[in-house]
């Protein structure tokens, strides 16, 4: 009997893990999943090699890199994490600026000041982070305005959406839209991006895909949501 009731503890004690590991996965993914419910023709669109990123102008929008990096860039350091466990194909990465977050393996990292990327090696998925000063307006503020000028700022701007959420409890604004992208990108693309306030700065985490691939560009940002955390800056 004593023996059954230890592998009834293990067993559960398995059980447990996996369910926190879903929960935490969840915190990114349940916002986002209202956002698909409005993505207008996001199916019909072409993929392409992509050379420019659709992301927010001004103080909250990055530029995206011109070109991809000739090879992959390791100035970020892998880091292995006992919990929760990385989906396969995904490895934690430790970045100088003061991150951590989870990207698909094989993605370069790329550096233009004060904005950081993960790209893939044909740029059809860009990850970016912009880690800035807090504003009065707070995310939500912020990505209103920017819904608001995107017809402006990005042609072909649809299906715009902002929905107030959280991050690790945070207060978050979760802000996605689709445009017809550069002439570079061969197609639309498909954006989504989550800020937050912490600790004294607001956090940006964006993804942009070909809409075409937009269900595989959920996963990537959702598992990056879910893993970010804050490391402290290198010297």
């Amino acid at each position: 009997a004593r023996s059954r009731s230890g592998r009834g503890g293990r067993r559960r004690a398995v059980l447990l893990a996996a369910a926190a590991v879903v929960a935490l996965a969840g915190v990114a993914a349940s916002g986002v999943a209202l956002l698909d419910d409005g993505g207008g023709d996001g199916d019909t669109a072409l993929g392409g090699r992509t050379s420019q990123s659709a992301d927010k102008e001004s103080s909250r929008s990055p530029g995206a890199p011109e070109k991809a990096p000739q090879r992959p860039v390791k100035d970020s350091e892998a880091t292995a994490s006992p919990s929760p466990r990385l989906p396969d194909g995904y490895e934690l990465v430790k970045d100088p600026v003061g991150f951590s977050l989870a990207v698909p393996e094989g993605f370069a990292r790329e550096y233009k000041a004060p904005r950081v990327y993960y790209n893939s090696p044909g740029m059809e998925f860009r990850i970016g982070i912009h880690v800035q000063e807090q504003s009065p307006e707070g995310p939500l503020g912020l990505s209103r305005k920017a819904d608001a000028k995107g017809p402006r700022d990005y042609p072909g701007y649809r299906s715009g959406q902002v929905i107030e959420t959280e991050h690790d409890g945070r207060p978050a604004a979760l802000w996605a839209f689709i445009w017809n992208g550069s002439a570079d990108d061969g197609g639309s693309r498909q954006t989504y991006d989550l800020s937050w306030n912490e600790d004294g700065k607001m956090y940006d985490l964006w993804l942009s895909a070909p809409v075409g691939e937009k269900s595989l560009g959920k996963r990537h940002f959702d598992t990056a949501a879910a893993t970010f955390s804050r490391t402290g800056a290198e010297n």
